[in-house]
C-alpha cells in the first residue's frame, strides 16, 4: 500500500533490495532510479514506456536497457541524460 501511495508522488528512488514486490510499472513521474539489486521483474520494468520521464538511471546492465538507448525510435528514452552501470555488461571492461 506505502509503494502505491509512493508510485504517485515520487521522482527519485534508491531501491537497495528492500522490497522484491516492488515493481516500477506506477512510478510513471520517476525522473531518477538507482537500483542495486533488483529482481528479474524490477529488470524487466526498466522500459522507456514505464519509465517515460526518467532522467538518470543508474543500474546494473540489461538487453532491455540497451533497446532503450539504442534501440527503435519509439522504444528510446526522450529525455535520459545520464545512464551509469553498476558492473560492466562486457567481460574486462571496466564499468562506466
Amino acid at each position: 500500500m506505502l509503494a502505491h501511495y509512493l508510485s504517485t508522488h515520487c521522482n527519485r528512488l534508491l531501491m537497495c533490495n528492500i522490497s522484491p514486490s516492488i515493481t516500477l510499472v506506477r512510478f510513471l513521474r520517476l525522473r531518477s532510479l538507482t537500483m542495486i539489486e533488483p529482481t528479474e521483474s524490477q529488470f524487466n520494468s526498466i522500459q522507456s514506456r514505464s519509465l517515460p520521464m526518467l532522467e538518470y538511471l543508474r543500474s546494473p546492465a540489461t538487453i532491455i536497457i540497451f533497446e532503450c538507448l539504442f534501440g527503435k525510435k519509439q522504444q528510446r528514452w526522450h529525455i535520459l541524460c545520464s545512464c551509469n552501470f553498476l558492473f560492466s555488461p562486457l567481460p574486462k571492461l571496466k564499468a562506466t
